[in-house]
């Protein structure tokens, strides 16, 4: 099995995806400052994470989309 090296974007796509992460905490968080957990599950389910979920999966697929690019160009290489 070969050895390969992320390349720059697609590294760069992987950060997006941890920010993503972050941003769904950063938002759950900040809800629940201001209303109860009930109240912040329901919004999160109700006006935020159909949006969210489909962003990140946009992210996941262009991450996947950058591997499978590279592995092509570093075979075509050899």
């Amino acid at each position: 099995m070969k050895n390969y090296v992320l390349g720059e974007q697609t590294t760069r796509l992987l950060n997006c995806m941890e920010k993503m992460q972050s941003l769904y905490s950063d938002v759950y968080e900040s809800l629940l400052a201001i209303y109860s957990s009930d109240d912040v599950d329901e919004m999160i389910a109700n006006r935020f994470i159909v949006e969210y979920d489909a962003l990140e999966k946009r992210i996941e697929a262009f991450v996947m989309q950058s591997i499978k690019d590279n592995m092509n160009l570093t075979n075509n290489e050899i």
